[in-house]
């Protein structure tokens, strides 16, 4: 039981690491493409965003996946009951 409660928060704590890594990476890569092309501030911008849609992908899937696993664990406690 306590080893599910450590994954389960884990999992969560894990999330705001991979928003902000994907804004990060998608504002560096924005701002190569800036200094490659010449288009500043456009690539940054799109960079960001695409950063920013990741991230929520990214929460997305977790909050799915944790959703099921929860939905596993009320089964299983409910058949042991």
């Amino acid at each position: 039981m306590k080893k599910d409660k450590t994954k389960f928060y884990l999992t969560l704590s894990t999330m705001g690491l991979e928003m902000g890594l994907s804004l990060v990476v998608g504002f560096f890569l924005g701002q190569f493409l800036d200094k490659k092309l010449d288009i500043t501030p456009w690539g940054s911008i799109m960079g960001l965003f695409l950063g920013l849609a990741a991230a929520f992908r990214s929460i997305y899937q977790k909050i799915h996946k944790l959703q099921e696993w929860m939905r596993e664990k009320n089964l299983e406690n409910k058949k042991q009951q």
